[in-house]
């Protein structure tokens, strides 16, 4: 797109990255752009290159989500898409999903059916959180989704809402497919090691009690479930 304001050319060139995502070129120019086509043309197709390597090294090669090294800047990130409903008091959100039993189904099916079963979490996965969520393979058989600042009860609402859809879908090759899901709040400044910890301890309760269920960690901690000492370090009590 190229338009003349004040003796100045301003020109636009979309520059497609993947099925979902493109970036764009901005140029202000003094004279038509057309005299620079081609090199317009090749800065466009360099920068291209440059923005697929980048998203390369971010991605999961199976199951194309974020992977885990992305993590703490995304984390991050997610503070810039705060809603003017939500306050300082608002914490975003993380969710550690795990597949229950997945190590049987490597066992009884193999590992390409266990890998497509990964593929096919993954994708319902992208069909069911949209951005601002981020999306995240965290390993194995275990995926990550960061929620920007919101209140509680939504977030719980649309993970219990997946754990639900997953449950009563048919996967190839296996009688069914559920998981399990561990929550916790965090804020800007908090450490990346505090936050996955704490998600872990509520996933690990959801895992001993039963599966297919989604756990968040400052319910558990109110319940008294959960027990943090003196040090600020949680141990786990389990009723």
């Amino acid at each position: 797109m190229t338009r003349v304001e004040q003796s100045c050319y301003q020109c636009e060139f979309p520059i497609p990255i993947r099925e979902n995502q493109s970036a764009r070129l901005s140029l202000t120019l003094k004279t038509s752009p057309y005299k620079y086509e081609m090199l317009i043309d090749g800065f466009t197709k360099i920068y291209r290159n440059y923005l697929l390597l980048l998203d390369e090294n971010e991605r999961d090669k199976l199951t194309g989500l974020l992977n885990r090294k992305t993590l703490e800047e995304r984390m991050e990130f997610c503070f810039d898409f705060s809603s003017a409903n939500e306050t300082d008091e608002d914490g975003a959100w993380i969710v550690i999903l795990d597949i229950d039993h997945f190590k049987r189904i490597n066992d009884q099916h193999g590992h390409m059916i266990g890998d497509e079963i990964l593929l096919l979490f993954s994708q319902y996965m992208q069909c069911n959180f949209s951005s601002p969520k981020q999306l995240f393979r965290f390993g194995g058989e275990e995926f990550l989704i960061i929620f920007p600042p919101s209140k509680k009860d939504p977030v719980i609402k649309e993970v219990e809402g997946f754990r639900s859809y997953i449950s009563n879908t048919q996967f190839p090759q296996i009688d069914g497919l559920t998981f399990s899901a561990g929550v916790c709040s965090f804020h800007r400044h908090d450490l990346l090691t505090t936050i996955l910890d704490k998600a872990d301890k509520a996933l690990y309760y959801a895992k001993e009690h039963g599966r297919n269920k989604v756990s968040v960690y400052e319910e558990l901690l109110e319940a008294g479930k959960l027990v943090e000492d003196d040090f600020g370090d949680d141990g786990v009590e389990l009723f």
